[in-house]
């Protein structure tokens, strides 16, 4: 599960993985220009988050999900 939740003041936070030696976008359900979650699925070891601006107030939450819950 991806979720952000706080003042965004206009940027864009996104959820990426990395295939090979690439950051990719997981996808527009993990791009958020305001509070929200997704859930995901990757096979990649490696994710970052990338925020377009300094200025946003977020809380950031990555959790693996079991059966559909966020352990």
């Amino acid at each position: 599960m991806f979720a952000v939740q706080g003042t965004f003041n206009s940027a864009t936070i996104k959820l990426q993985h990395k295939l090979g030696s690439v950051w990719q976008d997981i996808g527009a359900d993990a791009t958020l220009t305001a509070s929200g979650s997704t859930l995901f699925t990757t096979s990649a070891t490696q994710l970052q988050v990338v925020n377009s601006s300094h200025t946003p107030s977020v809380t950031v939450v990555v959790e693996p999900v079991y059966e559909n819950k966020a352990l």
